[in-house]
């Protein structure tokens, strides 16, 4: 377990530094991505944790993975937390940076720059 924990962790860390080769091919990619997702549950319940894994199982494709972020993190936090679930779902967000168009820009929110609200 621990040398498939460090393959995904490698993997994500190339992942957000903008490296992942060509290399990868759609089935390896699948299983990276579905093994980093089962980590990031794995502070959940049991039935949770069983329902999680059956859906990413059940996922062809990047894009299917990328949907069941909202079951993960629904799942997530009735067991942990929503700030935690939060942390750990945005913690998958470069696994999809160059699969999933638009998930790069995913959770950044531009600053307006302009803060002087004011009450009556």
């Amino acid at each position: 377990m621990a040398a498939l924990t460090s393959t995904v962790l490698s993997w994500l860390s190339r992942a957000r530094a903008g490296n992942l080769a060509d290399e990868h091919e759609t089935g390896r990619e699948l299983e990276a991505i579905r093994l980093a997702m089962s980590l990031t549950v794995s502070a959940c319940s049991e039935a949770h944790r069983l329902r999680a894994l059956y859906q990413m199982g059940q996922a062809r494709s990047v894009m299917a993975l990328w949907l069941l972020r909202a079951d993960l993190f629904h799942y997530l936090a009735q067991d942990i937390g929503e700030s935690e679930a939060m942390r750990r779902i945005d913690g998958l967000l470069p696994l999809f940076a160059n699969t999933v168009p638009g998930a790069a820009a995913c959770g950044k929110i531009p600053d307006n720059g302009r803060h002087e609200q004011r009450f009556h």
